[in-house]
């Protein structure tokens, strides 16, 4: 991963200078969220929309157990690379809006890491992002987003991929991952269906 200059650019240009020097896409972020992002104070190669990240990114679990007891904030953005080790590294697209919960994390940077497939996989699982993210956007839109619900979607190569339902009004320390590929499809089936029943 390339250190950028953070004198000489904004966060945000500074964060879409860090992937493209990596040779990955800028993951999938609406221009006035991307200008809201500052660098992390900790690790300079990770960007937020928060002040208040609770772990480095590379810590998925936390994030998750964040989102399963109600104490994240409803819409917010993470990206960058974190890990550690020589092969434990990772890219991260972590984005959190009403309704929708992403957290991805993309092998990369590391020792023994197939550059060419983790960048094919980063294009594939921030295109179904983007997706997702306008299906949220414009069912909040013309209502039919079920609000008490958030349909959170994890991918990481070092853990549990999979996808869940949390229920505003029941928070919970443990989620259970439906775990069965395609676990993408799956879940942009059932955040369809939710959809559909609200109309």
């Amino acid at each position: 991963m390339s250190e950028i200059d953070a004198t000489l650019l904004s966060p945000a240009e500074a964060a879409r200078a860090l992937f493209a020097a990596d040779g990955l896409a800028f993951p999938p972020l609406p221009d006035a969220l991307a200008a809201r992002l500052v660098r992390d104070a900790d690790e300079t190669t990770v960007f937020s929309t928060r002040a208040d990240l609770p772990a480095s990114p590379y810590q998925i679990e936390v994030y998750t157990r964040e989102l399963a007891r109600g104490r994240a904030p409803s819409d917010y953005a993470l990206i960058g690379f974190a890990g550690r080790g020589i092969n434990s590294w990772a890219a991260h697209y972590y984005r959190v809006m009403p309704g929708l919960a992403l957290l991805i994390q993309i092998e990369w940077g590391g020792a023994y890491t197939d550059a060419e497939m983790s960048k094919a996989l980063a294009e594939r699982l921030f295109a179904w992002a983007a997706r997702m993210q306008d299906k949220a956007a414009a069912a909040r839109e013309a209502g039919t987003l079920p609000f008490e619900k958030t349909l959170l979607f994890v991918f990481s190569p070092f853990g549990t991929s999979g996808w869940a339902w949390l229920d505003a009004a029941a928070p919970t320390d443990r989620v259970t991952l439906d775990t069965e590929a395609p676990i993408g499809s799956r879940a942009e089936a059932a955040f369809d269906a939710a959809l559909t029943v609200r109309r």
